[in-house]
């Protein structure tokens, strides 16, 4: 009698055991349970184990397959192999193949709203030779830091042969360098870099020590994907913005099984950004006046506490009027708009990330009731809390 008769091979297709990939397995690990009887088999980044898998090797038999199919050889074996597959990459393929997938935009939108946050007015996007992810998170980074007004948008980005900067504002133009570094050092100061992955952020990181730039005094530096390995090589922590990745791997698992049982697909999830992992790299406050600086850190600081803006206000060298016109003049809003504009960050993280009820939420993120953190969230995101709630949990 051969045990494995009752047991699916779920085949694994380009997917590593670190960072982004690492959460992904850890999803469908999760969806797989101690219930399913399901066999995972490594088929690497080649074509050498799918074709033997596809040849009929028992060891490697597979009833279904997930992962980031790229290859144009892979895609051409898997299209003749009438399996179930989901793919997880970006780029083309066959229709039936589509499935949930993060989107990179609000990756960006989420990094560009952060450091205006912070006060930055000089924002900068890093990335290697960009593919599809790069050109979306740009497109949500541009898009914030647009809406909010800022002096410097500029994107560094370089290929096989040249490396170019795409210059948005102040000027509209893109023009080579000789190293990106080199146009870093010339940047106006401070400048807030998003880099398109923690191993890039950790890169900058090195050259602004070399150089004599202090991270996060004169360049703040922000990741994408919380490779708490990584983010934590440098003797400067590095910040990084967390990606659902066990959430996708356990849609990706939950899509299969249906495609496996020849039951109809699920509409295809895109998920947002999940938050940013503060951490020393972007920790200092870039406003030039130190007043509006300290105000901001108490903002942030005291937010969740209910501590009125007078008091936050004391011991600061103006009065409160003549705080909030500064603060007005220099972020575009009231200190009273920016508080709850961070209070309601808080709280969307709780919404999506605990299992507290609303009004527990409410409470422990400075609103005094459910009803005005229900009217801050209607006047900034156009929903309800219970709205948002739902509808990141659909996401």
């Amino acid at each position: 009698m051969d045990l494995f008769n009752d047991y699916l091979g779920i085949g694994f297709v380009s997917l590593g055991y670190t960072g982004i990939d690492a959460q992904i397995r850890r999803g469908i690990y999760s969806f797989r349970g101690p219930s399913r009887k399901w066999l995972f088999r490594d088929l690497g980044w080649e074509t050498a184990l799918l074709e033997e898998m596809l040849a009929g090797a028992p060891h490697l038999l597979c009833h279904g397959v997930i992962g980031h199919i790229t290859n144009p050889e892979q895609i051409r074996l898997l299209k003749d192999a009438q399996l179930p597959i989901i793919n997880l990459a970006r780029s083309e393929s066959p229709e039936a193949w589509n499935s949930h997938r993060i989107s990179m935009e609000s990756v960006g939108r989420m990094a560009a709203e952060y450091f205006l946050s912070l006060g930055h007015r000089h924002l900068v996007l890093a990335s290697p030779p960009p593919g599809q992810a790069d050109f979306d998170v740009w497109e949500g980074f541009q898009a914030a830091a647009l809406a909010q007004g800022v002096e410097l948008l500029a994107w560094l980005r370089s290929s096989a042969n040249q490396r170019e900067v795409y210059e948005l504002l102040p000027s509209r133009s893109t023009y080579p360098i000789s190293t990106m570094t080199e146009w870093l050092l010339q940047a106006p100061k401070p400048v807030a870099l998003l880099c398109s992955s923690d191993q890039t952020a950790l890169r900058y990181t090195d050259f602004c020590m070399f150089q004599g730039l202090n991270v996060p005094e004169d360049v703040a530096i922000l990741g994408i994907g919380d490779v708490e390995e990584v983010c934590m090589m440098n003797h400067v922590p590095l910040s990084s913005i967390a990606l659902p990745g066990e959430k996708l791997g356990a849609l990706a698992a939950e899509e299969l099984e249906r495609r496996m049982k020849g039951e109809a697909s699920m509409e295809p999830h895109l998920l947002g950004a999940e938050r940013v992992v503060l951490r020393r790299s972007t920790d200092q406050l870039a406003m030039k006046d130190p007043v509006i600086a300290e105000m901001l850190a108490r903002l942030h600081r005291y937010a969740a506490e209910r501590m009125s803006i007078a008091d936050m206000c004391k011991g600061l060298p103006l009065c409160r009027r003549s705080i909030n016109e500064r603060f007005q003049a220099a972020m575009g809003r009231s200190i009273r708009e920016e508080l709850f504009r961070i209070r309601v960050d808080l709280a969307k993280e709780r919404l999506l990330s605990t299992d507290q009820t609303v009004f527990q939420v409410a409470l422990e993120c400075g609103f005094v009731d459910p009803e005005s953190m229900a009217k801050h969230f209607k006047s900034l995101l156009g929903c309800t809390p219970s709205q948002f709630r739902k509808d990141g949990a659909r996401a």
